[in-house]
């Protein structure tokens, strides 16, 4: 082989790997979230502290999770090994992926879009122990929240009663058994005002854990069922809402834990549940209305571009957490998703695919 082909070859392997690191190193959710306990109040069924499992009381530490929607990153799909060069088109027309199809000044409209409907929804992460000397890179919006984290949680405690937004976020992501009721009344609340991203990765964390609890203590599914019905719902809620935490709260544990890849496994545990989880999500959409229409609050909608940007993130756990999704996709009423693009999805699943299939030939 010359040592022009040999170069050309070189070209393309680093280009290939290029592209394959770029991608999965994007700030995608990270699914290794540790368990959080909290008192279950989505249907009341409550635990005192000596009832739970000592192993999930002692890890309770709340990692900040990294996420597409929090870095602006899109898919870098201009590489001619994924897809030709698309002319671009205009905001109202079928779009995707924004550096493949939109002009830079649309890209960055979208960009704002999204910075605007993050901080909207709450997303900001506290910095704790060792942390607080952390690069914000990791902790995003951490500015919001940072007046709060070195506070006693007493303290934090009482600012949420205040109905502080940004104390709320700060109080759910610190590790107590003292306040479970307080940090559950907490997350309802934000609910109530629109920041649901920290507030559903905690409800749905809760009431995993609660299932495993339950099965533990009792060696039966009848309320581990319950606490996963519950879970199934709130992550509905979450994906409506573009939270990608609610998939790295559920997706995540279900793929990683033991007791969820076996005797709890969704497809077990959630066989014909679908119209019990239809009748838990009505039941808390009901009471996020009413307690808007209580304190009246209006709530705005996600942005049909931050919609489109979404798909990615459904994408990589479509594609990463494939058996975990398609059980979660089982057991829900495909109505009650109004996120799930499946054109936009299709075509990110197919970049990862080809992708794959590159660098399989390389070996």
């Amino acid at each position: 082989m010359s040592s022009k082909a040999i170069a050309i070859v070189s070209v393309s392997v680093l280009v290939i790997v290029c592209f394959w690191f770029f991608y999965w190193n994007a700030p995608i959710a990270k699914d290794n979230l540790e368990f959080q306990v909290v008192e279950s109040k989505f249907p009341l069924v409550n635990k005192t502290a000596s009832t739970l499992d000592s192993d999930i009381v002692e890890n309770q530490s709340h990692k900040p999770i990294e996420s597409h929607i929090l870095g602006h990153e899109d898919l870098p799909t201009k590489l001619p090994i994924v897809a030709d060069k698309k002319d671009f088109v205009d905001l109202e027309d079928a779009w995707c992926i924004p550096s493949d199809d939109l002009r830079i000044e649309d890209q960055d409209f979208v960009a704002a879009l999204q910075n605007d409907w993050m901080e909207y929804s709450g997303v900001a992460y506290i910095k704790q122990n060792d942390a607080v000397y952390d690069d914000d890179q990791n902790h995003p919006n951490n500015v919001f929240v940072a007046p709060y984290q070195e506070m006693p949680i007493e303290e934090i405690k009482d600012l949420t009663l205040l109905g502080d937004k940004w104390a709320m976020i700060a109080f759910l992501q610190k590790s107590t058994m003292d306040y479970r009721d307080e940090q559950y009344a907490a997350a309802m609340n934000l609910l109530a005002i629109g920041a649901s991203y920290h507030a559903i990765e905690y409800l749905i964390i809760s009431e995993l854990a609660s299932a495993k609890t339950s099965f533990r203590r009792t060696k039966t599914l009848d309320k581990s069922r319950e606490h996963m019905i519950n879970a199934v719902a709130y992550t509905i809620y979450g994906l409506n809402e573009l939270n990608i935490s609610a998939l790295t709260a559920y997706a995540g544990n279900i793929s990683q834990d033991e007791l969820f890849q076996g005797v709890l496994n969704p497809s077990l545990t959630l066989a014909d549940a679908q119209g019990d989880i239809s009748i838990r999500y009505e039941t808390l959409l009901r009471d996020i209305k009413e307690a808007r229409q209580a304190q009246g609050i209006s709530p705005q909608d996600p942005p049909e571009e931050v919609k489109k940007l979404f798909a990615r993130d459904i994408a990589s756990f479509k594609f990463r957490r494939k058996e975990a999704m398609e059980q979660l996709y089982t057991a829900l009423a495909p109505s009650h998703l109004s996120t799930d693009n499946t054109e936009c999805v299709d075509r990110h699943i197919n970049n990862l695919r080809i992708i794959k299939e590159q660098m399989a030939s390389l070996k």
